[in-house]
C-alpha cells in the first residue's frame, strides 16, 4: 500500500502485513496527517470543469496586479524635454535613468513626508489661494528662524552633515534654540515640498542678488542661494512670486537675478552641495568628481555647479580643466563670487595684478563682500603693502566676523610683520574654526615652526597625516618634510631637544612664509630653481604626477583658490597660499 505524508509531502510504500499498525512517516516521523494514495481517476477534471479556467483567471489577476504595481513604481518613459512643473516621482526617476545620473540620497529633496504634510496643513489653515498658502508656509518657516531653530551663517565651508531632503529638515527645526545650520537650498526645498503637498505648484529657484544688498547672498560661490517660486495657477504661467525662507528678504530679486529651476535642476543643486561636502569634509575628491559630473548633467547652466566642479578639478591636479570651468561659470554669470574665484586662480598663477583687477570688479558689484576684501588683503601682502592689507582685513572682519578665512589671513599678516606671538594665536583660531581643512593645519604648522614651537608643529603635521586618505599619505609625507623639515613627523620633543633643534635649523630660509603664500620653488635645474627648494612641477612647469592624476590629489583643500598652480609671474611654481 502506498501512503503520503501531508506534513512533508513524502510518499512511500508500506510492506504487506503492516497496514494494521500505526503508520509513521519515515521522513518526518509523524503519525498524524498520513493518508493512503488511491489511483487517480481520469474523470476528475470532467467533474470540475471550472477548476483550470479558474486557476488561470486567478493567475492572470495576480500577474496583472503585480504588473500594475510595477508600473506604478517603475521609471516612466520620458522624452528629452524636462517640463517646468512639479514632476511625479516616476517621471523624475525616468529622467535620471535617461541621463544616467545617480541621485540616491537626494531624489526626495522636494518630496513631502507625513511631518511635512502636517506642517503644511497647520501653516495653511484657513487659507485658500496659492499666494495665501505660500505666505502661511513662509511665515511658519520664518517663525522657526525667530525661535533660533535654524540660523544664518557665513556659508564659507560645508557643514559637517550632508545636504538633507525636506522631511529631514522639518524634523531638524522642530526644537527651539537648536540653531541648525541649514543651507538656503534646504529651507527653500522645505517650503516647496510643503506647498506641493497642499496642491500648490511651487518651484525651486536660484538667485544671485537682492536689491540693495551690498554683498552676494552666497559669498562662497559654491553652495548657491535658493528661494521658492510660487505660481498662482499652473507652474510656468505668469510671473511667480518669490519667497526667501532662509534669509527672510522681503524684497524680491530682479528678474535678471533669479532663475526658476526644473525639478531635475533642483536635484543638480543638491548634488553640487554633496560634491563640495565630499571634497572638503570627507576628503574624497574622486567621489566628489563623480557627483559633480552628475550635477553638471542635470544643470549645465548653473554657475554654482560649474564653480564647484572647477574647485574639484583644481584640487585634483587638473589645473587647466579647473580654470576652464571657472571661466565658464563667469561667462554664465559674471557676479561677485565668480570674479573672486577667478581672482584666486590668477593669484595662484602669480598674476597678482590680474587677481587685483578681478577683485576690484567683484567689489564694484558688491562693495561689502567680505571674502573679496579678505582676498584683496592677500594681494596687498603679496605686494609688500602690510598697511593696506590690515585695512582690508579689518574691514572684512567688520562685515563678517565669522568669515572662515580671516584667522589664517591674520596669521599670515602677523607672520609677515614679525609679530609671531599674534601669528601663533591666529593660527590656532584658524584650526579651531576649520579643523577639517588640511591646508589650514599646514599653515598653522608652518607658523609654529617659524615661532620655534616645534611640539605644536609636529602635532599639526601628525594630525594632517592621520586625516589624509591612505592613497595620498606618501605624497603628503613628502610635502610635509619639504615644508617643515625632515623631523616634522617625529614625536614631539622636550624643551632641551627643541632648543638644540632651534640652533640646527637657524638660518634655514629654503621656505619663506611671507606675503600670501609658502613657495615651493624648483630644485636645481627645474623650473623656478632661482626660488630655491624642491619642485612639484615637471620640466614643462606642469603639475607632476604626484600632484594629482589617477591616484587623486596631493591635497584636499577647503578653498581651491589657495592652491598655487604654477605658471605666470617670473617663474613656474606650485605654491600653497597658507593665508586664505
Amino acid at each position: 500500500m502506498r501512503y503520503v505524508c501531508l506534513n512533508c509531502g513524502h510518499r512511500w510504500d508500506l510492506e504487506d502485513g503492516k497496514e494494521d499498525k500505526k503508520v509513521r512517516c519515515p521522513s518526518c516521523m509523524r503519525v498524524t496527517g498520513i493518508e493512503k494514495v488511491t489511483d487517480a481517476k481520469p474523470a476528475t477534471s470532467a467533474r470540475n470543469p471550472w477548476l483550470v479556467p479558474g486557476i488561470v483567471v486567478v493567475l492572470l489577476a495576480a500577474i496583472g496586479g503585480g504588473y500594475a504595481m510595477w508600473r506604478a513604481s517603475a521609471p516612466r518613459e520620458v522624452g528629452e524635454d524636462v517640463p517646468e512643473r512639479p514632476l511625479e516621482r516616476d517621471e523624475l526617476v525616468g529622467h535620471l535613468r535617461r541621463l544616467r545620473v545617480d541621485a540616491r540620497g537626494v531624489v526626495d529633496l522636494l518630496a513631502a513626508d507625513e511631518g511635512v504634510e502636517e506642517f503644511a496643513e497647520r501653516a495653511t489653515e484657513g487659507r485658500r489661494s496659492a499666494t495665501e498658502m505660500a505666505e502661511g508656509v513662509y511665515e511658519a518657516i520664518r517663525a522657526r528662524a525667530s525661535q533660533h531653530a535654524f540660523s544664518r551663517w557665513s556659508l564659507g565651508v560645508p557643514r559637517e552633515t550632508p545636504v538633507a531632503d525636506a522631511g529631514a529638515v522639518r524634523s531638524w527645526i522642530r526644537e527651539d534654540g537648536s540653531r541648525r545650520r541649514l543651507y538656503p537650498l534646504e529651507a527653500a526645498a522645505l517650503m516647496v515640498a510643503a506647498l506641493r503637498s497642499r496642491g500648490v505648484d511651487a518651484m525651486l529657484a536660484e538667485t544671485w542678488a537682492f536689491p540693495g544688498d551690498p554683498s552676494p547672498p552666497d559669498p562662497s560661490g559654491h553652495f548657491g542661494y535658493y528661494v521658492a517660486a510660487v505660481y498662482e495657477n499652473e507652474a510656468g504661467q505668469g510671473e511667480p512670486r518669490i519667497f526667501d525662507p532662509w534669509g527672510g528678504h522681503e524684497v524680491a530679486p530682479e528678474a535678471d537675478d533669479v532663475r526658476v529651476m526644473t525639478d531635475l535642476e533642483a536635484l543638480g543643486a543638491a548634488l553640487t552641495v554633496r560634491a563640495i561636502h565630499l571634497l572638503v569634509r570627507e576628503s574624497d575628491p574622486a567621489r566628489a568628481m563623480e557627483v559633480s559630473r552628475d550635477a553638471l548633467r542635470l544643470d549645465p547652466r548653473s554657475p554654482t555647479t560649474r564653480s564647484v566642479r572647477g574647485a574639484i578639478l583644481l584640487v585634483s591636479g587638473a589645473a587647466s580643466e579647473g580654470v576652464a570651468e571657472l571661466e565658464s561659470a563667469k561667462q554664465i554669470r559674471a557676479d561677485a563670487p565668480r570674479h573672486q574665484l577667478v581672482a584666486g586662480v590668477l593669484l595662484a598663477q602669480g598674476d597678482v595684478e590680474g587677481a587685483q583687477r578681478e577683485l576690484n570688479e567683484a567689489l564694484e558689484i558688491a562693495p561689502e563682500y567680505a571674502a573679496a576684501r579678505a582676498a584683496l588683503a592677500a594681494v596687498h601682502l603679496a605686494q609688500s603693502e602690510p598697511d593696506l592689507a590690515r585695512e582690508e582685513l579689518e574691514r572684512a572682519q567688520r562685515i563678517d566676523p565669522d568669515l572662515h578665512t580671516l584667522p589664517g589671513l591674520w596669521a599670515g599678516y602677523y607672520a609677515t610683520t614679525g609679530d609671531l606671538e599674534s601669528a601663533v594665536q591666529s593660527a590656532r583660531s584658524a584650526v579651531e574654526r576649520n579643523p577639517s581643512d588640511l591646508q589650514t593645519r599646514l599653515m598653522a604648522a608652518r607658523v609654529y615652526r617659524q615661532a620655534a614651537r616645534y611640539d605644536d608643529m609636529r602635532r599639526e603635521a601628525r594630525e594632517v597625516m592621520e586625516r589624509v586618505p591612505s592613497a595620498q599619505r606618501s605624497d603628503m609625507e613628502t610635502l610635509i618634510r619639504r615644508l617643515l623639515g625632515p623631523t616634522a613627523l617625529e614625536s614631539p620633543l622636550d624643551e632641551e631637544e627643541e632648543a638644540l633643534e632651534d640652533e640646527e635649523e637657524e638660518g634655514d630660509d629654503d621656505y619663506e612664509l611671507g606675503g600670501t603664500s609658502l613657495r615651493l620653488g624648483g630644485a636645481e635645474g627645474a623650473p623656478g630653481a632661482e626660488r630655491g627648494g624642491p619642485s612639484l612641477l615637471d620640466e614643462q612647469g606642469e603639475l607632476a604626477p604626484s600632484g594629482g592624476g589617477e591616484d587623486g590629489p596631493l591635497l584636499m583643500l577647503g578653498d581651491p583658490s589657495r592652491l598655487r598652480l604654477g605658471g605666470g609671474g617670473e617663474s613656474d611654481r606650485l605654491r600653497l597660499d597658507l593665508q586664505e
